[in-house]
């Protein structure tokens, strides 16, 4: 039975009904289990931070182009702004481009970015929610372990999150 407020008692199903510590020893191998849960959270919000960087930077690297042509579509994808030659209505040398604005809502989907990006966020979020889960055990063994685990995990991976670039968040 789940025991409804914070203890130190063994007993609770920790993710599984099969899995039920109820000696010290199991609890203290239990508490080092989710400590590591937790510190492997933090290393994906790094890598995740990371690969964020670095498309970002590919990205704006891979509209460079030496062409003429290639010159005028990175322009466009830069201002937003289309130049039509109109040399052949116009009589003044100064008017011989039309520009029209483009308004861009959101980035283009580039596979090789976004699915990765998908799949690194949903593994993120279920190493959440299982934290989430183990919380609501209510035991505070597994509480502290956790709440130990995030913050030695953001102290060991938040300067690699940092090595790329200043994009941050978790």
């Amino acid at each position: 039975m789940m025991i409804p407020y914070f203890h130190f008692t063994g007993g609770d199903n920790l993710l599984f009904s099969a899995w039920k510590p109820s000696s010290p020893g199991v609890i203290g191998g239990a508490c080092v289990g989710v400590f590591f849960l937790a510190i492997l959270d933090r290393f994906l919000a790094a890598v995740r931070t990371i690969c964020e960087v670095r498309w970002h930077q590919r990205r704006e690297t891979s509209f460079t182009y030496s062409s003429p042509a290639a010159d005028a579509n990175l322009e466009v994808l830069k201002t937003g702004i289309i130049k039509e030659s109109r040399a052949a209505e116009s009589t003044s040398p100064l008017d011989n481009t039309r520009q029209t604005r483009i308004q861009r809502s959101i980035l283009p989907f580039i596979s090789a970015h976004d699915i990765p990006r998908g799949v690194l966020h949903s593994v993120q979020a279920l190493f959440g929610y299982v934290l989430m889960l183990v919380v609501m055990t209510f035991n505070m063994s597994y509480i502290i372990a956790i709440i130990i685990g995030l913050g030695v995990g953001e102290i060991l991976f938040v300067r690699l999150g940092r090595l790329g670039g200043r994009i941050g968040g978790h």
